[in-house]
């Protein structure tokens, strides 16, 4: 049977899953502790722990795609995963088996990404956005049968006090000083976004791989940010050396004529019929079937 690969964010795996996991304390390895369910509130501008729910898991759009063409389906997709880990894991994957269709979905520019065998972290304690105190080191080790893990800084959020429980989660807040700098900028997040599509795309192009891309989540997070990213790209060099027949959506942004996964489910949604809640934008299951069509009717 031909074979799908799908290497995305938390749009694109099993989050209700993993959800019910580190929240109920009942982890497949026989982990017993429980994490706090904590999303960024825009009313209080704060980071909240609320109560989740247990969820019925559902049919992934990766999934629903996988049976429409009648192919094996291998997804490497990643909570969190930004544009560089997107582009290795699919990228060594690639090399190394016969791929016949590839569906790439690009995030958020402002997740920065270096790569590491295995990283020890200790574990914050971290309670309505305020670290507490931390307990004993952990390890982050590749998944998915992947060779690598990722070590991951955020910025170009909204506001910075959701940078910042992101950072202090991963230990990675001492890059605020390179940021400082000029190091991480709007402009430079474009550029290596535009690099990684392009590369993406020709590499598939020589190896005879059927390609698709999407974009999961709005580029940056804010309005002005996406703005001022509209204002770069429609400058860059990349642009017409895009597909947009490959990747549909592209250039992401709505401002320029772009789509993202993002818009779509807000295009349909009312009273979160398409997503987990008012603050958790992940798609449900009717959120997973709707992101299946747009992918399919490409």
């Amino acid at each position: 049977m031909s074979k799908l690969l799908v290497v995305g964010d938390s749009y694109c795996m099993n989050y209700i899953r993993m959800r019910n996991h580190i929240h109920s304390g009942q982890w497949p390895d026989g982990t017993t502790r429980k994490e706090p369910y904590e999303l960024f509130d825009q009313k209080t501008k704060k980071v909240k722990q609320f109560k989740w729910e247990k969820l019925k898991e559902c049919k992934l759009w990766p999934e629903i795609v996988a049976e429409h063409y009648n192919m094996d389906l291998v997804n490497l997709s990643e909570s969190g995963a930004g544009n560089i880990s997107i582009y290795s894991m699919a990228l060594d994957y690639i090399v190394s088996n016969k791929v016949d269709k590839a569906i790439i979905v690009w995030s958020g520019f402002g997740r920065w990404e270096f790569e590491a065998l295995k990283i020890k972290l200790k574990k914050r304690l971290i309670r309505n956005g305020e670290i507490i105190g931390d307990y004993k080191t952990g390890n982050i080790k590749p998944k998915n049968n992947t060779r690598s893990t990722w070590l991951r800084y955020h910025n170009h959020s909204t506001d910075k006090h959701l940078d910042e429980y992101n950072n202090f989660q991963h230990q990675t807040n001492e890059f605020d000083n390179l940021a400082e700098v000029g190091a991480f900028s709007l402009e430079t997040s474009v550029y290596n976004w535009f690099r990684l599509v392009f590369s993406m795309q020709e590499i598939c192009k020589s190896l005879k791989i059927d390609l698709k891309m999407f974009q999961s989540v709005r580029p940056l997070k804010s309005h002005p940010q996406n703005i001022e990213a509209s204002k770069v790209m429609i400058k860059d060099p990349y642009l017409p050396k895009i597909d947009d027949k490959i990747f549909k959506g592209f250039p992401a942004i709505n401002y320029i004529g772009g789509t993202c996964f993002s818009d779509v489910l807000r295009e349909m949604q009312k009273d979160s019929r398409y997503t987990i809640s008012e603050l958790d934008k992940h798609p449900n299951e009717e959120g997973h079937k709707l992101l299946a069509e747009y992918v399919i009717n490409d």
